[in-house]
């Protein structure tokens, strides 16, 4: 055999021969389009993989690069496309996988849930046990599916088995620390959060700021506020536009009756990102604490406001606590120029229908709205509903009370 013909064994093993191949300016093509991607240009680093393409069609590299690209300007279809035609061409490309995993994950099209997902990472880890990128991208995964369910179903034991994995691989990882640590933080397990937020805080300065105020939501956990409040202060002196570090340092203040400090924390996330309804719905609460019941609807209201409209950053259980809260005010506030019935059942309803009809608290507070509307029956047939379905932390001789009061026809009045 000749040695352009050798050549062309190796061509053809290394999937460069076809028609129209050429290697060497592909390849440049494709170091050029990573440098791009590297640098964040994402327009140009497509417009590369794709030349790099067109001189080899048959560069997995290419595709698969092409790929991350499209999936950083979130053209997840696309992206997934290029990482298929990358697997057909490697089926053995464990960052194809990966990266198909994450534009499933990421994407909003039905046809791919969180089991695509986990599938995708599962595989990527078959084909390179070291890839800790997988770990830990299945284990945000298993601690997504735990955000959302409210309770453990085994997905925050394999969340941190792929975390810690991920650590073991990468002992510098910071992410695989700031993730397990939110795990640990969520199962009250919070000496643990400690120490692997106090690993972030050592390996990603970027974030330190970020850290230091989710290692105080640790402390706060634990009752120990004064700890807390010194995280929080450290987050905002290292960054004083972190809203995040001053809505918690707001909570712990209010936690040790500090209403005043905690109300001006609150209202400085609010100047920042006046579009939080969780610093609205937290600044409610200390008016509320302090009695200042206007000024609570006010900010219950401005929450609701901004949930209506779409535009916000919340937790979905402050939602519902903030349509709750308002209801109840506006039911049975002490100040008669502070109550409104009708708007009252309007918000416990929607309170109600976010927790599924499922909720005494919810309810109670619907049947309240009632009574200050004056339809009674209704008053009454819900809070009976709340009493028959009481939880164990539920007032049920309190709600009791409440009951006969409406069957007399008369609204309850919080003094």
């Amino acid at each position: 055999m000749n040695i352009q013909k050798l050549w062309a064994a190796l061509l053809g093993r290394l999937g460069l021969r076809g028609r129209g191949a050429n290697p060497d300016a592909a390849n440049q093509a494709l170091e050029k389009g990573r440098s791009l991607l590297d640098e964040g240009d994402y327009d140009a680093a497509i417009a590369a993989f794709t030349e790099a393409i067109r001189l080899n069609p048959k560069c997995a590299e290419a595709y698969c690069n092409r790929g991350d690209a499209r999936r950083e300007k979130e053209e997840l279809d696309m992206a997934i496309g290029d990482y298929t035609k990358a697997i057909r061409l490697n089926p053995g490309h464990a960052l194809a996988y990966f990266g198909r995993g994450l534009a499933y994950y990421e994407s909003e099209d039905d046809e791919y849930d969180v089991d695509d997902a986990i599938s995708e990472f599962t595989q990527a880890i078959r084909l390179d046990p070291r890839l800790s990128q997988a770990y830990r991208a299945r284990g945000d995964v298993y601690r997504g599916i735990l955000d959302i369910a409210y309770h453990d179903e085994g997905e925050s034991d394999s969340a941190i088995a792929d975390y810690t994995e991920a650590i073991r691989i990468d002992p510098k990882d910071a992410e695989a620390y700031h993730s397990r640590a939110l795990v640990y933080r969520k199962r009250g397990e919070n000496e643990k959060a400690i120490a692997d937020y106090s690993a972030a805080i050592q390996l990603n300065p970027l974030k330190v700021a970020e850290e230091y105020s989710n290692r105080g939501l640790s402390y706060a956990s634990k009752g120990e506020y004064d700890n807390a409040i010194a995280e929080y202060t450290e987050a905002i002196r290292i960054d004083s536009k972190h809203a995040a570090a001053y809505i918690n340092r707001g909570t712990a203040y209010r936690a040790v009756g500090e209403y005043d400090r905690a109300i001006i924390d609150f209202t400085e996330a609010i100047r920042l990102h006046p579009e939080d309804l969780h610093a609205y719905y937290a600044r409610g609460v200390a008016y509320t604490e302090k009695r200042e019941y206007g000024r609570a609807i006010a900010d219950y209201t401005e929450a609701i406001r901004l949930d209506r409209l779409g535009k916000v950053v919340y937790r979905y259980s402050e939602v519902v606590t903030t349509y709750n809260n308002c209801a109840w005010l506006l039911a049975v506030c002490p100040h008669a120029e502070c109550r409104d019935g009708h708007r009252a059942v309007e918000y416990a309803t929607h309170a109600c229908e976010l927790f599924g009809w499922g909720n005494p608290c919810c309810l109670g507070t619907l049947a309240a709205a009632y009574a200050e509307a004056g339809e009674f029956a209704q008053a009454i047939h819900w809070q009976t509903k709340a009493i028959e379905i009481a939880t164990p932390d539920y007032d049920v001789p309190a709600a009791e009370s409440r009951l006969e009061l409406y069957k007399v026809g008369k609204a309850y009045r919080q003094e």
